[in-house]
């Protein structure tokens, strides 16, 4: 049996060790201050913490609760959570022995026989055991939740609405149908772990990485340079794919503005700026240019009168090529070529106020129909002129819904389900085009508010839906036979059956 010096020298602190009660789960996230009994220095941040409750402080520290000491901000999510936890049990046992102190309060210091025939040899020695010795040790779980089938839901989860738990998962299948993912990725043996690293972490998931992406700024200047060189060309190729209005009158106007706004971007620069527009003007005299674009911006009052168009020349090249294509009938040709000069010079109604006001308020094919009625001739190769639809097609890749979905892993969907996922999936982006659609009025040559419309797919009507479905609007059944037709019919059937 030891001796009481021996005990005493047995529990004696040493400042290079841990305190007593060193099985505490936090201190794995400090080290002892050498020559200090109470100081201790946090393993992730580097802060001394010190003063009695040394053990408790340090809890709060990690857990980042702020009232005892300074939270600590380089601690792991799980460690966060862990200490969150401790701190919680420590006031439901202190609670509780609260609540036993009252109790024992009021019922008096008595003790009854039972209490004295089952008492322990401590308490004989005048130490009553504590309560937290009297309980069974209970298993601790030091973990942040996870969402593995089977595990214990954490408390969070736990009290989650069912509006919360709705909404997660629309948001999740949101995000399935607009990546289009096929459904049997979720039997991966990498989908489960993938969430649960992701619910375990938390919100903070993914900010480091970002850091990173976002400080690398020689990168984020060569997106911008990127971005002030095709942004431009892309609102021509989206109001190109339009279908707000034709915009036949509009494009050839709009690739001259979208060449000279990527002048502007690069101050003026021939050395920033002609490798591109070089590219650019190669590219549209090969592939998009034709004598009907030019033919459209001179047909187009609004741009055609505007005191800023200086390329009445060059587009009237393009409109006599296209008036010697079209126009098969030599005689309508010159009464064509005739009738120009009228609208050239806003002659008669061209040149009446309304007219005139209306140049740039009404797209072109409305206004030659309101105002060209003194050259049916010039009227009529207008409007087929202005009607004429454009495409962007040769400049695009996959922006086919069918093509997205259609890939080669899916392409023996049957064809039910391929119509599901593509209605879905317009719905999906006819919904996000509302939103972002602006009320503003269109301006064409802005190029601002364009956006773009893809393919609609409807579904075929029902011939007969819930709504109209009543007894009134059914029709009983009648035939057309009379009874002795019927009767004739009825025994021909018979005599054949017992041949």
């Amino acid at each position: 049996m030891a001796t009481p010096t021996s005990s005493t020298e047995e529990s004696s602190p040493n400042p290079l060790l841990a305190p007593a009660r060193s099985d505490d789960p936090a201190w794995a996230h400090a080290k002892v201050v050498v020559g200090f009994k109470n100081k201790t220095i946090c393993l992730h941040c580097g802060k001394q913490i010190g003063g009695g409750g040394i053990i408790t402080r340090l809890k709060y520290h990690l857990a980042g609760l702020k009232g005892q000491v300074e939270e600590c901000k380089k601690v792991p999510p799980d460690v966060r959570w862990q200490m969150k936890q401790l701190i919680a049990e420590i006031d439901v046992n202190e609670s509780r022995r609260k609540r036993t102190r009252d109790e024992i309060g009021s019922i008096g210091s008595t003790p009854s026989p039972e209490c004295s025939a089952t008492a322990s040899p401590s308490e004989s020695r005048g130490r009553p055991p504590t309560p937290s010795a009297t309980r069974p040790i209970k298993e601790r779980n030091f973990f942040a939740p996870r969402t593995t089938p089977g595990s214990q839901p954490c408390i969070k989860s736990a009290l989650s609405t069912k509006d919360a738990v709705d909404n997660a998962k629309n948001v999740m299948a949101r995000w399935w149908y607009d990546a289009n993912i096929p459904f049997n990725a979720a039997n991966s043996p990498y989908y489960q772990p993938m969430i649960d690293a992701i619910a375990a972490i938390g919100p903070g998931f993914g900010k480091e990485i970002a850091s990173i992406v976002l400080g690398d700024s020689e990168f984020w200047d060569q997106c911008q340079h990127v971005v002030m060189v095709t942004e431009p060309l892309v609102r021509v190729l989206r109001l190109v794919d339009g279908d707000e209005k034709p915009c036949m009158g509009y494009l050839y106007e709009a690739m001259d503005k979208a060449k000279e706004n990527i002048e502007k971007r690069l101050r003026n620069k021939p050395s920033l700026y002609g490798p591109y527009i070089r590219v650019i003007d190669a590219r549209w005299d090969k592939q998009l240019h034709s004598p009907l674009h030019a033919a459209g911006c001179f047909l187009n009052p609004g741009i055609y009168f505007n005191p800023s168009f200086t390329k009445q020349k060059e587009v009237g090249k393009g409109l006599t090529t296209t008036i010697m294509r079209l126009v098969a009938d030599l005689d309508v040709q010159d009464k064509v070529f005739a009738q120009l000069e009228e609208y050239k010079r806003s002659l008669g109604y061209f040149g009446t106020t309304g007219a005139i006001r209306q140049r740039e308020k009404l797209n072109p094919v409305a206004w030659w129909e309101n105002f060209g009625h003194d050259t049916p001739d010039l009227q009529a190769f207008a409007v087929r002129v202005l009607s004429q639809c454009c495409s962007a097609t040769g400049c695009e890749r996959k922006w086919s819904i069918f093509e997205h979905i259609l890939s080669k892993r899916r392409s023996r969907l049957e064809h039910s389900r391929l119509n599901d996922l593509v209605f879905v999936r317009y719905n999906l982006k006819l919904r996000e085009r509302i939103i972002r659609k602006s009320k503003a009025a269109l301006d064409p040559i802005s190029l601002d508010n364009i956006d773009l419309l893809d393919e609609w797919v409807s579904e075929e009507p029902a011939l007969l839906t819930e709504d109209d479905l009543n007894w009134e609007s059914i029709d009983a059944p009648f035939s057309t036979m009379s009874i002795a037709e019927e009767e004739e019919e009825l025994g021909a059937v018979a005599e054949l059956i017992l041949v």
